[in-house]
């Protein structure tokens, strides 16, 4: 599978919740590292996810820091439920399933979009559990708990009703319909990739019912009490979720950090600046200096002599190597660092100096 394999290895489990029930997770990612559980927000196949265009980028590049839990909503993917239902409660009781079901002692919790209501309740129920809380064009309440007109109230019903009746139809409208709306800035692979995924997740009456439950979640009530250092990451053109509700978002948890993030889609694609700013502000707010305990003794060395200034020829000087060789370690020194060029380098370098 590529880069995949060099990070991380993706592995199914199946918890049980009852004789009728089950929760598909996977985990992938860097085994030691902080462990990263995902609420399930929209319409999620897990399996699916490591081969989209769309998923993959961001389960891989945070697989070099974290080890990664996600999982499918009962309904949804591969897991299973003899009767669909979704509530808050609902979604706050499958990542306490997957969460004991995985062992650790401590979890970073992310909640994306609408994942973002049972991340937080998560947080505010278990903070025994919860070592850090990031949220990424999340909200605290549906649109229908949130002052919603009649004509917004009524345009949901009317997209809950399309997304019912039209789920199958070969055009695959009612998927570009709901692709649309989290995507501005994209090629075509990823439109049909989300498209393809929405297709595959569940049928749809189960879209139109997580449509329709997504509008009336309501997590206001915990706000307040989420422990956790948190890091509210959002958007700047976010066409789905307005800015300002993360803002909003971030005001009303004690501590929380804003991030901001320059991008026209809801979640940042692996293409655009925004996406690598956005790993790294994950990365770096949980463990700011995670990246350099990863480094082996060589590579550290060899970062410590890039964050000093050398060029390579310096550095193929002190380590006694070809200098050829040292071009090659120092590109696959980037690619381990995540940056682009040598100017990058030499800021992550002096950042794990302090």
């Amino acid at each position: 599978m590529g880069s995949f394999d060099k990070y991380s290895h993706h592995k199914l489990h199946f918890a049980n919740i009852n004789a009728n029930e089950s929760i598909a997770w996977a985990r992938s990612g860097r085994v030691g590292g902080p462990v990263m559980v995902r609420a399930a927000n929209w319409m999620t196949h897990i399996d699916y996810e490591i081969r989209s265009p769309y998923h993959r980028p961001l389960i891989e590049r945070l697989g070099r820091h974290f080890e990664l839990l996600r999982f499918d909503v009962r309904g949804n993917g591969l897991s299973t439920s003899s009767h669909f239902s979704c509530d808050l409660d609902t979604f706050t009781e499958e990542l306490e399933v997957v969460t004991k079901a995985h062992g650790a002692q401590k979890f970073v919790i992310f909640g994306v979009g609408g994942g973002g209501p049972a991340a937080i309740a998560f947080a505010a129920r278990h903070p025994h559990l919860v070592s850090h809380l990031i949220l990424l064009g999340a909200y605290a309440q549906g649109v229908l708990r949130s002052g919603a007109s009649a004509h917004e109230r009524a345009l949901l019903e009317a997209q809950a009703t399309v997304v019912e009746l039209g789920w199958n139809h070969k055009s695959s409208f009612v998927q570009n319909m709901l692709t649309g709306q989290v995507l501005q800035q994209a090629d075509s692979a990823l439109y049909a990739s989300l498209n393809e995924q929405q297709k595959l997740a569940c049928n749809g009456a189960v879209a139109a019912g997580l449509l329709r439950a997504n509008a009336v979640l309501d997590a206001q009530p915990y706000v307040g009490l989420v422990q956790a250092p948190t890091l509210v990451l959002h958007s700047s053109d976010d066409p789905f979720v307005p800015c300002e509700r993360g803002q909003e978002l971030a005001a009303s948890i004690p501590g929380a950090r804003l991030e901001i993030l320059h991008s026209r889609n809801h979640v940042p694609v692996g293409s655009e600046p925004a996406f690598e700013h956005m790993c790294e502000c994950m990365a770096e707010f949980v463990m700011p200096h995670a990246l350099a305990l990863h480094l082996s003794k060589a590579e550290r060395e060899l970062c410590a002599l890039v964050g000093q200034g050398f060029d390579n020829l310096q550095i193929a000087a002190r380590l006694e190597l070809k200098e050829k060789s040292v071009r090659n370690k120092v590109s696959s020194l980037y690619r381990t660092l995540g940056v682009e060029g040598r100017s990058q380098a030499i800021i992550k370098a002096r950042e794990f100096a302090v």
